[in-house]
C-alpha cells in the first residue's frame, strides 16, 4: 500500500483520543547551563515540549525539553535543522530513565549528569515528540488520524489511543498528510507495520472487538485513503 488503502474502512461513532510518539536521532551539544543544541533531519516547532534521551555506556538520562528556536542549515551538502532546546528543570529530575546518578535531585546534579553523557564517545541522542491525535476510522491495513501538526510522509511512529478505560497501540508508517479545509487540522493516513505480532491491544484488532452497532462501515465508492 502506497498512500492509499484498498481495504474497506470503518468509521468510529465518535473519534478516540490518543497520541503519536515519533522518535528521531539527533546530535546534541551544550550551549548554556539550561540550553542544548540539537542537529536534526526535521525542524522543531517553537514552544513544543519533547523528551530528549541521552544514552551512553556510562548511563542514560531522559529530559523534558522545549523548542526555543529552529533554523535550517546545510551540512555536508544535506539539509539539516539546528534546534535550540531549553531544559524544563521541574521535570528533568523526575524522569524514570535517570541512571547516571540515581538519587540526583538538584539542578547542579542534572547539569553534571548531562555533561558526563555528552563527553562520552558513544553518546546517542534521541528526541521523542508526543503529538495529540484522534482516531477517525480504520481498516485491517491502516487508519486515519486527525492531528494539529503535519506528520511527514514516511515517518515511523507509535500510535496510542484510549477507549472505555483501555489503551490500544500500534506501530505505523505515515502514507499521507494533508490539511482539512473543514477543520483546519491535518488528516494523516497511516499503514500498520509488522514490527511485532499483533495482540488484543493492537489498534488493528479493534475491528474484531466490535460489531456493526459500534462501527459504521463507510461507503467509499471510488474514495480510499
Amino acid at each position: 500500500m502506497i498512500g492509499r488503502r484498498s481495504h474497506p474502512r470503518f468509521s468510529l461513532g465518535q473519534a478516540w483520543s490518543g497520541a503519536v510518539r515519533v522518535l528521531r536521532d539527533v546530535t546534541v551539544c551544550r550551549t548554556a547551563e539550561a540550553e542544548l543544541l540539537a542537529v536534526s533531519q526535521a525542524p522543531g516547532v517553537i514552544g513544543e515540549q519533547m523528551t530528549l534521551a541521552l544514552i551512553a555506556s556510562v548511563g542514560s538520562l531522559t529530559l523534558r525539553v522545549q523548542v526555543l528556536e529552529s533554523r535550517p542549515v546545510i551540512m555536508d551538502s544535506a539539509l539539516r535543522h539546528r534546534v535550540r532546546l531549553g531544559i524544563v528543570w521541574e521535570t528533568a529530575r523526575n524522569m524514570p530513565d535517570y541512571r547516571v546518578q540515581p538519587h540526583a535531585s538538584t539542578r547542579n546534579e542534572v547539569t553534571n549528569a548531562v555533561d558526563v553523557l555528552l563527553q562520552a564517545n558513544d553518546v546517542v541522542g534521541v528526541v521523542g515528540r508526543h503529538v495529540p491525535v484522534r482516531l477517525i476510522d480504520l481498516s485491517t491495513s491502516g487508519c486515519l488520524l486527525e492531528s494539529w501538526v503535519r506528520l511527514d510522509v514516511g515517518t515511523h511512529a507509535t500510535v496510542r489511543v484510549a477507549h472505555d478505560g483501555r489503551e490500544f497501540t500500534d506501530d505505523v508508517r505515515v502514507t499521507r498528510s494533508q490539511p482539512s479545509a473543514a477543520s483546519g487540522l491535518f488528516q494523516v493516513g497511516a499503514e500498520f507495520l509488522w514490527t511485532k505480532p499483533p495482540t488484543e491491544r493492537s489498534i488493528r484488532a479493534i475491528l474484531s472487538r466490535f460489531d456493526g452497532v459500534s462501527l459504521k462501515q463507510t461507503r467509499l465508492g471510488s474514495q480510499h485513503l
